[in-house]
């Protein structure tokens, strides 16, 4: 049961942790996902033209798809706890409706 393991916190802490993921994760994906990803587009594009020299390595390429592989594995780390806290608060409502 996913409860259990914020069985610990009071309902109050996991909204406050709920609204503190959530603020991180909409941070994380505006400020550090999306430039990441605009960033790998930008260079694969410039690495597409072939009528003049980008400078741009399949190094260069490969080093930024990278960081968005990190970053989408964050933004997948944060999801994921988000999500957990809302079943474990879900469950708990549901407790306290249906007794």
């Amino acid at each position: 049961m996913v409860a259990d393991t914020f069985q610990h916190m009071t309902l109050r802490d996991k909204l406050t942790e709920i609204d503190r993921l959530s603020r991180e994760l909409n941070e994380h994906i505006e400020h550090g996902f999306l430039s990441k990803t605009r960033e790998l587009s930008r260079l694969a594009r410039k690495g597409r033209n072939g009528e003049e020299e980008t400078g741009i390595t399949d190094r260069t390429i490969r080093d930024t798809a990278s960081q968005v592989i990190a970053s989408e594995r964050f933004t997948e780390d944060i999801y994921n706890q988000l999500s957990r806290l809302l079943v474990s608060v879900d469950e708990e409502l549901s407790k306290m409706i249906n007794g």
